[in-house]
């Protein structure tokens, strides 16, 4: 693994757990990562198969929880 990759793969591990846990807007997360949304989903695209929005859907907090409706 080159610095380059494990630099993103930490990277991605922090968004990860960012969208996760909170419910802030995406725009926000580009802006605190320093990344444009297009390179930040080819990066985040490579390391979990998702992109950041369905990651977001997928495993966010408030996802599953009945006390947090759609």
């Amino acid at each position: 693994m080159t610095f380059i990759e494990y630099c993103n793969y930490r990277r991605v591990e922090k968004i990860k757990d960012s969208l996760e846990h909170t419910d802030r807007p995406l725009y926000i997360v580009y802006n605190d990562f320093d990344f444009t949304p297009r390179y930040l989903n080819k990066i985040f695209k490579e390391h979990t198969w998702y992109s950041v929005k369905e990651y977001k859907g997928k495993f966010n907090y408030k996802a599953d929880n009945p006390l947090y409706p759609k």
